[in-house]
């Protein structure tokens, strides 16, 4: 492996260089139907999951990890992946294990009274660093002595996450109001009835390719845009009619482009002692195993 140092990432770019310029030009009006919904269906894929973790991860952190840090981190490593990386289908974004971790490090500060941010900051330096060391020295190719119940048991992991986090952010709505008040109830209902309509019209629209009615190419059509026509439809059903005066608890996002606490953008990473530094690379470290099992 190290006799072939950098020979896979130069692989990678003579492989993809035959169909770089192709990746940026469409040939017809269908490949751009195509695009179209790929793009949205991405977005919304990678939308959701952002701002359901950032969420967590604002609640868990003291806001020093908000919607808006997350969003602006996973949308600049999707332009990189995009332009850049040789890897065409990438999805790029917070998942399950990674957020799990940070509520970790967070209560690890916290309890050596450290610094969180310029700790994270360190952490993921490392793994950077890692991911470097990894690529130059091809260990990507030791993947293949995973077996398949390593990967499906990740991914099991994964979905799992997601499941749990989306039902106790439904049973959150039950559980921290006040069932008494019938404002509070019409509230939590509707909240409750939008969570079930994405989900049922989202697998309802993405099975339209086996309906026995429309064109062929309308099912399709519909199925493409399948996840993005139920957010849109879900999320208008809290402005139908009087639900518009129910209240229904809003994503919070700051008035103006800024971090969600009151801090300048970058982490001054001199404030964490010696010691705490050398700990941060036993959490890279972590990040890197993560990462290198959730892409490859």
């Amino acid at each position: 492996l190290v006799m072939k140092f950098c020979s896979g990432i130069v692989n990678d770019l003579l492989r993809r260089s035959l169909y770089y310029l192709s990746d940026w030009y469409l040939n017809d009006i269908n490949e751009s139907l195509k695009l179209l919904s790929a793009s949205f269906y991405m977005f919304f894929n990678s939308l959701a999951p952002a701002i359901t973790f950032a969420m967590l991860l604002s609640d868990s952190t003291t806001n020093q990890i908000g919607v808006l840090e997350v969003l602006l981190a996973t949308s600049i490593g999707g332009c990189a992946f995009s332009i850049f990386a040789t890897q065409p289908l990438v999805i790029v974004g917070v998942t399950g294990p990674i957020t799990i971790l940070t509520i970790s490090m967070f209560n690890f500060s916290k309890s050596w009274r450290i610094p969180f941010l310029p700790f994270y900051a360190w952490s993921q330096l490392f793994a950077a660093l890692m991911h470097v060391f990894i690529a130059a020295f091809n260990f990507c190719d030791l993947i293949k002595h995973a077996t398949r119940f390593s990967c499906e048991t990740f991914g099991i992991l994964i979905a799992v996450i997601f499941i749990y986090e989306g039902v106790r952010g439904i049973n959150s709505y039950f559980a921290h109001s006040n069932i008494s008040a019938t404002v509070a109830m019409s509230g939590i209902y509707l909240q409750f009835i939008i969570a079930v309509a994405t989900i049922f019209l989202s697998l309802l629209f993405l099975s339209a390719q086996k309906w026995i009615f429309f064109t062929s190419k309308l099912r399709g059509m519909i199925k493409d845009y399948g996840v993005t026509i139920a957010v849109v439809l879900s999320s208008a059903i809290a402005y139908m009619g009087d639900n518009i005066n129910v209240s229904v608890e809003k994503l919070v996002t700051p008035d103006m482009f800024g971090t969600s606490t009151p801090r300048n953008w970058l982490v001054d990473l001199g404030a964490l002692p010696l010691w705490a530094i050398a700990v941060s690379f036993i959490s890279g470290l972590i990040i890197t195993v993560l990462f290198a099992f959730d892409h490859n």
